[in-house]
């Protein structure tokens, strides 16, 4: 259903149906480290058309953790909350969350007031914290209830930074040949329609050459080194075939001298 007023927009945003949220259903982080931290929903407040709140909203929201965490981030409009009927109950419903830290949300804003800040929390039916923002990694932490606390002018890029890697993962059993071998596999992403989509190959094959980009145009010529693993650019399909070939040291050798002088011999 595509949600077209602003009270739509919001309680979708909640309870995650947003139509953005519905190109993330596949996506997440498949390795994390140094976070994610567990940390305050953070609930933005704006001016229409505020150029700087849409800006750092967006560049806030895209750090958020997707798979191995949950934070609830909110865009809403100044002055339209208190003719939503019964959203403060649905926000309250979101922010039960287990009691990892303080305050419960995070309000943030770059064109509303302080005082329309705090006006928004009373409409939302928060309260103003009393005490020193903490965080902590205590899992047996019990349920936050309401009534619920709010702090304005914490920076939700404490909890948020933390390093990634995105995608999905499948494993997959191939023969190897010293010509060509062949990799065929189902995508762990379901495709519909027209796109590209970056695939990396990773394994014990890989392990002992050499990250350079000769050596990774020996294997394919559409292919490039991220990190460990060998990237392609490929058509998003629901079946990948790739044809590699696996150069032995000797020949990887040969790549890495013919790559640095005109000519070589050992």
């Amino acid at each position: 259903m595509h949600r077209t007023t602003n009270d739509e927009v919001a309680r979708a945003q909640i309870a995650g149906r947003t139509l953005v949220e519905r190109t993330c259903t596949q996506f997440g982080e498949h390795t994390t480290k140094g976070g994610p931290l567990p940390g305050p929903a953070v609930v933005w407040v704006t001016e229409p058309d505020s150029i700087s709140d849409c800006i750092h909203f967006w560049n806030m929201r895209v750090l958020r953790p997707l798979r191995f965490g949950s934070l609830p981030m909110l865009l809403l409009p100044v002055g339209q909350v208190q003719h939503w009927l019964h959203f403060s109950d649905e926000l309250a419903y979101a922010l039960e969350r287990p009691g990892q830290f303080t305050p419960d949300v995070a309000l943030c804003s770059d064109s509303v007031s302080e005082a329309q800040l705090h006006e928004t929390a009373k409409l939302l039916a928060l309260q103003r914290f009393q005490g020193t923002p903490r965080i902590n990694l205590d899992i047996s932490a019990s349920i936050r209830k309401a009534p619920f606390s709010y702090e304005i002018g914490m920076n939700p890029r404490n909890w948020l930074i933390f390093e990634r890697s995105y995608g999905a993962i499948t494993d997959v059993e191939i023969q190897l040949f010293r010509s060509k071998t062949s990799v065929r596999f189902t995508s762990p992403v379901s495709f519909e329609g027209s796109g590209t989509a970056l695939v990396r190959l990773s394994g014990a094959v890989l392990n002992g050459l050499p990250r350079r980009p000769a050596v990774a145009n020996r294997i394919t010529r559409l292919g490039m080194w991220r990190g460990e693993s060998l990237q392609i650019t490929a058509y998003a399909t629901n079946e990948y075939m790739f044809e590699l070939h696996v150069p032995e040291l000797s020949e990887a050798t040969d790549a890495l001298l013919g790559d640095a002088t005109t000519r070589h011999y050992l």
